[in-house]
Order: structure tokens, then C-alpha cells, then sequence
């Protein structure tokens, strides 16, 4: 008697047994990744084919990795520094939509410390003037 797995994963297409068992594993329940695999297993797909699918996600993994770390640019930061609401509103989406986590921590510095110069530049104004 099949596994009520096992079934559900003969239904299914190569490319979705190799999304899976590769990119989307942490979605499905252990006992569905083993039923998926033994599908794979049963139709012989070409393991050149799953190691294409396995270098791809790698590849996707260290892009993402880049993104993660990539700096803001000094010429962003100096833009920011100056016209820091502008800026930030004009970036922010993106580095955020893109994945660039660090690039959007440092604009959100450069933000702050623009306003806190622009602060603290109106209040020495109407402290000496």
C-alpha cells in the first residue's frame, strides 16, 4: 500500500519534485521531501539535471549573500548626509525590496545624522543669533 505521500508525489511534474527537494524543502514536512525523493528515484531523472537545479540554488544563495554585505556607496551616504529625508525615501524601497540589508542600515544612519546636523545647526542659529 502507498504512503498517502507517495501518491501525491507521483502526480506531480520532474521540475516540481526537483523544486522540491532543493528550493522549497523547508516548506514541506520531512516525510513529503522522502516521498519526493523516492519519486525521483523511481523515474531515474538525470542526477546531471538535479545537480544543475543544486548549483543554481548555490549560486542564488551567494548573490544573496553579496547583497546582504554589500556597503552603501560614499557618493549615497554624502547625498543622504545633505538631503536626508529625500534621499532615504528615495532609496529605501529598493535597498529593501532587493535584499540590501547593510546598504539600508547605513542610509538609515546617514539619515539620522543628517537630521541631527540639521537639528543641531538650527538650534545653535537661534542659540547665537
Amino acid at each position: 500500500m502507498p504512503l498517502p505521500f507517495d501518491q501525491v508525489m507521483s502526480q506531480r511534474s520532474d521540475i516540481d519534485l526537483l523544486h522540491i527537494v532543493t528550493k522549497a524543502r523547508d516548506d514541506y514536512q520531512p516525510e513529503a521531501i522522502e516521498a519526493a525523493l523516492r519519486e525521483l528515484a523511481r523515474r531515474d531523472i538525470s542526477t546531471d539535471l538535479f545537480d544543475e537545479v543544486m548549483e543554481e540554488m548555490e549560486q542564488q544563495r551567494q548573490e544573496e549573500a553579496r547583497k546582504t554585505l554589500a556597503p552603501l556607496e560614499l557618493h549615497w551616504k554624502i547625498l543622504t548626509f545633505l538631503f536626508p529625508v529625500v534621499v532615504h525615501f528615495a532609496l529605501s524601497g529598493n535597498f529593501k525590496l532587493d535584499g540590501y540589508t547593510r546598504k539600508l542600515r547605513e542610509l538609515s544612519r546617514a539619515t539620522l545624522l543628517g537630521l541631527v546636523c540639521y537639528v543641531l545647526a538650527v538650534a545653535a542659529y537661534e542659540l547665537f543669533a
